[in-house]
């Protein structure tokens, strides 16, 4: 990804973000090719002795996913000024083969990267079934009770289950970050993540809204049994900002339309 910085002494900036299976996320000056910062997650340091030893054999994954921007100008200004607290850029995605970890990292300064937030299996019960991210996250507008400004959110399949890999032969180089129960998929979910720092009782990664077969989800799916990997997909109806309608579509082939409707924040369902 390429983002414009706007200018900085009389020039433009360019920052690309390019993540590699080394396990870091590079930030480098997209004009000169200097590196201004580079982000290593705390969830690949089992891998750093399979770097430094590697020959040959099985490929060790890393940063493997695909990424979604949310560039901010908030005063309109052609630039993003890190001493301006209403300009941002956001940085959100997952990790495919690397890992079961879901990302956002605060970019505003290409320099010096912050964690907006690290999720995983291990964060929270509702998280616990969360595969694989592999699909570039879809970033939209709602509203939600109680809360008089629009807000931004996340919409993200629950990813990826390796445990399908035993199906294929030859997988042998594959990074097994896999739900330990292969009788109940990893990934059979779709969440809604606040992608903003907060917004009311949320703050930045939480949970919005979520549908799956658990109960404990805001809307119970029992159609949904396979892993939820391709990105999720909106449609905005009546042209207002907000989606009125998301798709998703599981391994299994099966198509999942939700319908929102932004006045009385209701939800339904339907499998075509």
């Amino acid at each position: 990804l390429i983002v414009d910085y706007g200018d900085k002494d009389g020039g433009v900036r360019h920052v690309l973000f390019a993540s590699t299976n080394g396990g870091f996320v590079h930030l480098v000056d997209s004009e000169t090719g200097i590196e201004l910062s580079a982000i290593f997650p705390e969830s690949l340091k089992h891998n750093i002795s399979a770097y430094k030893n590697k020959k040959a054999g099985a490929l060790v994954y890393g940063m493997d996913g695909q990424w979604t921007i949310w560039r901010h100008d908030g005063n309109a200004d052609g630039r993003i000024d890190k001493y301006n607290s209403e300009d941002f850029v956001y940085l959100y995605g997952g990790m495919r083969r690397g890992g079961r970890n879901f990302y956002g990292f605060d970019v505003t300064d290409p320099e010096r990267p912050q964690i907006l937030f690290d999720i995983s299996p291990n964060v929270d019960s509702m998280f616990s079934h969360l595969g694989q991210v592999w699909a570039k996250p879809t970033l939209a507008w709602v509203r939600i009770p109680n809360y008089s400004q629009p807000v931004a959110v996340l919409l993200v399949g629950g990813g990826y289950d390796s445990n399908y890999d035993a199906d294929v032969e030859g997988r042998g180089d594959i990074n097994m970050h896999s739900c330990s129960n292969m009788n109940v998929k990893c990934g059979n979910q779709v969440f809604m993540l606040l992608a903003q720092k907060k917004a009311g009782v949320y703050r930045a990664g939480d949970i919005v809204w979520w549908s799956s077969q658990s109960a404990n989800s805001n809307l119970v799916n029992p159609d949904m049994q396979d892993s939820v990997v391709g990105r999720i997909r909106t449609l905005d109806e009546d042209g207002d900002g907000y989606f009125d309608h998301f798709y998703a579509v599981d391994i299994a082939g099966k198509v999942f339309a939700y319908s929102f409707s932004q006045t009385s924040n209701k939800e339904k369902h339907k499998r075509d």
